[in-house]
């Protein structure tokens, strides 16, 4: 009786792990053009040097600037969304 209980508690366990690795897989997919244009923005910023900020962005702060660009992409994004719904 327990054996046949572990034995389909033990399938169920599967059948869901199995289902979760898919989904997680699935989000990745979904998510990738974002998780690389979050990479392009971070590597740009790293690569650039102190003089480049200052005249492009008027700040010297790499935080300050990462989050501008990361606004300035979702924003970007919205406005994308909002021009194919309408």
């Amino acid at each position: 009786m327990m054996r046949n209980f572990l034995k389909k508690a033990f399938k169920i366990f599967l059948i869901l792990f199995a289902g979760f690795l898919i989904l997680c897989v699935y989000a990745y997919y979904q998510m990738k053009p974002h998780i690389d244009a979050f990479l392009h923005i971070q590597k740009t910023i790293n690569e650039a040097n102190v003089s480049t900020l200052e005249k492009e962005y008027g700040t010297k702060d790499k935080d300050k600037v990462f989050n501008h660009l990361i606004l300035k992409y979702l924003n970007d994004l919205e406005g994308n969304d909002n021009n194919a719904t309408s």
